[in-house]
């Protein structure tokens, strides 16, 4: 098509979104920023929250640059999200934004000193009933079950706060066997089931890490 030239959305890989020039070629409202720089593995920010138009969170990295976007609750393609805001970590990788918008859900981005940038972290935002009924007040990890199992078992746990999340199971001398989790995900209730089909009989141990709460329960395998 003449005239039209495909570009990444900063952040994402070519096949999650793509953005024909054209259509942002004059970009009035400076919403849209095409930047060529790479991402060299910039970990999303984490932790976010968000309480009476307050958006907080933390990254690593600090001094970094954090692009806040407001988002389409249930669509989760970039190409709805819209450019509300920009603010940075402090010292200790800490920031918050002020918005009186009204939002049902916010994306944000880190960008290093260097230009590389960030995929999206993202937080809906809860309406108080929803609040009431879907977001968990504390950590827990809860025992798996059944236990003991063979082959499948189901391990369930809950979270307060949006942050990395890893499961992961362990043989009894400390032997990583198998990840189930290992990404970014919002404030609360999950389940997962592990196939044990490939171990042998025996304890197992499966350690839950959700930023910086941590716990490891026991599990049996019999067969």
């Amino acid at each position: 098509m003449s005239g039209v030239e495909v570009v990444p959305l900063q952040g994402l890989t070519p096949d999650k979104i793509t953005i024909r020039r054209n259509v942002i070629h004059n970009n009035d409202f400076g919403n849209i920023f095409i930047d060529t720089s790479a991402n060299y593995g910039i970990r999303p920010p984490y932790n976010l929250q968000y309480n009476s138009g307050l958006i907080t969170g933390k990254h690593a990295i600090p001094n970094a640059i954090i692009d806040i976007y407001s988002a389409n609750r249930y669509e989760l393609s970039a190409s709805a999200y819209f450019r509300i805001g920009t603010t940075t970590t402090d010292a200790n990788g800490n920031f918050s934004y002020s918005t009186n918008l009204n939002v049902e859900a916010i994306s944000v981005t880190a960008t290093d000193f260097l230009g590389n940038t960030s995929g999206f972290a993202r937080i809906n935002i809860i309406t108080d009933v929803e609040n009431e009924e879907q977001i968990p007040k504390e950590f827990s990890l809860s025992q798996n079950y059944p236990n003991p199992f063979n082959p499948t078992t189901k391990i369930s746990w809950q979270s307060p706060v949006g942050s990395r999340q890893t499961l992961k199971i362990y043989d009894v001398i400390g032997n990583e066997v198998a990840t189930l989790v290992d990404e970014y995900r919002d404030a609360g209730r999950y389940e997962v089931e592990f196939d044990a089909s490939g171990l042998s009989s025996g304890v197992y141990f499966y350690k839950l890490t959700l930023g910086s709460f941590t716990e490891t329960k026991k599990m049996l395998i019999l067969k």
